[in-house]
């Protein structure tokens, strides 16, 4: 018959041990929400600072914009859209560069809502096109544009900006 000295370690039976694994988790658990409701009171406090505007909530990886009204995010393009085509495809630049990891994701978010935006038109990440609508989030964005063949046709404030190709 085995002693108790011979019996394995079973945390369930060891009343400290057990204590000591649910404190830990309750521990993780405060810290994880905490994290979580701070995100949250600072997300309230951007949404209500500028309606219809891309706001920024910092996280430790970096920044992800979040768009409150997309009716007013599609107001930004109507300028812009008069001058387009009623159908066909224009081009699509923006200051954000379409790369792996977190500001993949923010590219994809602009690029998306200005497709939705700029509807029926087909829009492709190509500078080539005739047309090339600028998307951008800092101000002076569209002198990121390094493309001689492109002239600007219209700025149309709040990062729109309209390209048109150089005819020889």
């Amino acid at each position: 018959m085995p002693t108790h000295s011979q019996r394995p370690f079973d945390p369930a039976s060891n009343t400290r041990v057990s204590l000591a694994i649910w404190v830990l988790l309750a521990v993780c658990l405060i810290r994880t929400i905490g994290g979580y409701a701070g995100n949250l009171l600072q997300l309230k406090k951007e949404l209500h600072s500028t309606p219809g505007a891309t706001h920024e909530i910092h996280y430790l990886r970096g920044v992800v914009p979040v768009i409150t009204d997309p009716t007013a995010y599609y107001a930004r393009f109507v300028p812009i859209r008069a001058l387009l085509p009623p159908t066909g495809m224009v081009g699509y630049v923006s200051d954000l560069p379409p790369v792996r990891d977190l500001d993949q994701d923010i590219y994809q978010s602009s690029l998306v809502l200005a497709q939705n935006a700029l509807s029926p038109l087909k829009v492709r990440t190509d500078k080539r096109c005739e047309w090339v609508v600028g998307n951008f989030d800092r101000p002076d964005g569209a002198r990121s544009v390094k493309e001689p063949s492109l002239e600007l046709v219209k700025d149309a404030g709040n990062g729109v900006v309209l390209f048109r190709r150089k005819r020889s």
